[in-house]
């Protein structure tokens, strides 16, 4: 539904389709529902499952500013590295 042929599912994608862009999963509606539902959602385009997979990432800092603060890091599927309290080559 999630379409230009259906109009984004009558417009209910809006928020979706704006605030992860890159976001391609099979139910986008499991975005933020307070799941981590796992690799597939749990990836920088689609906000770390709208932010439900952040505290199984990491609960030492805010990890979604951190994305926000470094969109060029290529070490963002590797989250365990990030911030883990020894430096990572």
């Amino acid at each position: 539904y999630n379409s230009a042929d259906c109009a984004f599912d009558e417009g209910d994608c809006f928020f979706f389709n704006h605030a992860y862009p890159g976001c391609d999963v099979d139910f986008p509606w499991r975005i933020g529902d307070g799941i981590c539902n796992g690799p597939d959602y749990n990836t920088t385009e689609c906000g770390f499952d709208g932010g439900d997979c952040v505290s199984e990432n990491t609960t030492t800092f805010d990890l979604v500013q951190f994305v926000e603060d470094y969109p060029d890091c290529s070490e963002l599927e590797d989250l365990y590295f990030i911030h883990n309290g020894e430096c990572d080559s």
